[in-house]
């Protein structure tokens, strides 16, 4: 139930039209717009580390495998 926590907290609001087909918008009002720092933050890492994340989904996660993977992505150009 973590988006009605979410809700209740004023971190967002929600608007439901009643329509065919149905529509709802999110938006987020002062609070949660202050949140926004805390969350771009992990959103950057995760497109920087894009490639060698991919990699590492692509093999079996058996732990002599993980560790080959790790170290291969380290050695992919362009990416820091």
């Amino acid at each position: 139930m973590v988006g009605g926590r979410w809700k209740a907290s004023s971190c967002s609001t929600c608007s439901i039209f009643k329509e065919v087909p149905p529509r709802v918008e999110y938006s987020a009002p002062k609070l949660g717009l202050s949140l926004q720092p805390v969350i771009t933050v992990p959103c950057h890492w995760g497109y920087r580390q894009a490639a060698k994340l991919n990699k590492i989904d692509q093999l079996e996660l058996s732990p002599s495998k993980l560790s080959a993977a790790v170290n291969a992505a380290r050695t992919i150009p362009g990416r820091h």
